[in-house]
């Protein structure tokens, strides 16, 4: 049995009153349910009960109620209901029932006090009132020995690539002030120049490090999804000269919580990763690809448009996909494996071959 009474959220109320009941008199209420919520001067507050069971109620709506007085009581099913009692727990001291926890706690207070498993009756024993603030001051008191921390500078990252690829980063790099775009390494063309981008210099070994060991960048991303040679040969060099990649996770784009992201993943916008997949490194989604539950997707892999991946796939290292591809569940595609667009995939795929469709439901393996 529990009796319920009605907590200080305010160091100048001795009387709130009940406005809104969620658990009627007979019905169920569950343990640490909000069964009503009570006004005071200055706020509107939960009454949430401590245990489970039948729920009965010794005041209304709208009665003016004292802090610490009982308003209800939490019984077992077939209990015959108890008298209210009549002592409150409004001031501190202490009663039959024991201190006077209630009237010395707003109701948030008291709730995070319970939540971090302390005792309330000796918690902050010097306050005559207890708000949350004082609690969250108590559990985490700020740091006063050295000076503030700096503030995080934004990362600075260079494209590996400056065509088409380098634009879609550069739009999902806007949107955020936690990195931004020094630079371009590109043969030939820089697409984002426009933008106030630089050409930094090609796409050879020795530029790119050269610039990373003058501190020109913090990380790179690369851009390439056209050529897989030249897109693992950058992959390469980055892992011999310990340059770091970075992700570029459009804001539209859903991400389970669960799931693993590798380093120098794209995912643009519209596209998904589902529950426990798990993608290596460098891999690239186009808009609406759907990675689903439970996928693994092997580092320095594009996807177009439009692919969709059933529960359970494998798929490989440096493999392409085209545009609109289905995958039916549990298939395993190998390493350096290209799947053409418009193919629906129902078997598995070796290591090293180009697949085509012929119809809607059988594939045809057209190269090794």
């Amino acid at each position: 049995m529990e009796f319920v009474r009605v907590v200080r959220d305010s160091p100048s109320d001795d009387v709130v009153q009940i406005v809104e009941i969620y658990v009627n008199t007979g019905e169920e209420v569950r343990e640490n349910a909000v069964i009503a919520d009570v006004e005071g001067s200055k706020s509107v507050f939960p009454l949430v009960t401590g245990e489970s069971g039948i729920l009965h109620w010794y005041v209304g709506v709208g009665e003016p109620v004292a802090v610490g007085a009982v308003v209800s009581v939490v019984l077992e099913r077939g209990s015959r209901v108890p008298d209210r009692p009549t002592a409150t727990l409004a001031k501190p001291g202490a009663t039959e029932d024991g201190p006077a926890i209630a009237g010395r706690f707003s109701a948030k207070a008291l709730e995070r006090v319970n939540q971090a498993g302390l005792s309330a009756e000796f918690f902050l024993p010097e306050h005559a009132f207890v708000t949350l603030e004082d609690v969250e001051k108590e559990l985490d008191p700020p740091d006063q020995s050295g000076p503030s921390p700096k503030p995080l500078l934004p990362t600075r990252i260079a494209f590996l690539g400056g065509g088409k690829g380098a634009q879609v980063l550069r739009e999902i790099s806007s949107a955020g002030a936690t990195s931004y775009v020094v630079g371009v390494f590109d043969d030939s063309s820089n697409s984002i120049e426009s933008f106030g981008v630089p050409l930094l210099g090609t796409l050879g070994d020795r530029d790119i490090v050269r610039e990373f060991e003058k501190n020109l960048f913090d990380k790179v991303a690369i851009t390439i999804t056209g050529d897989m040679r030249i897109r693992r040969r950058l992959l390469d060099l980055c892992d011999t000269f310990g340059i770091p990649l970075h992700s570029f996770l459009d804001t539209a784009a859903f991400l389970s919580g669960s799931a693993e992201i590798g380093d120098g993943t794209v995912a643009v916008s519209g596209s998904r990763v589902g529950t426990s997949a798990t993608l290596a490194r460098n891999v690239f989604l186009s808009a609406y690809v759907n990675i689903d539950h439970h996928c693994v997707i092997g580092e320095n892999t594009t996807f177009g448009p439009g692919v969709y991946l059933s529960g359970g796939v494998k798929v490989g290292a440096d493999c392409v996909f085209g545009t609109n591809i289905g995958v039916e569940p549990g298939i395993e595609i190998g390493d350096r494996s290209v799947i053409s667009s418009g193919t629906v995939v129902t078997k598995n795929i070796p290591a090293g071959t180009v697949v085509k469709n012929q119809s809607a439901t059988q594939n045809r393996i057209i190269e090794q």
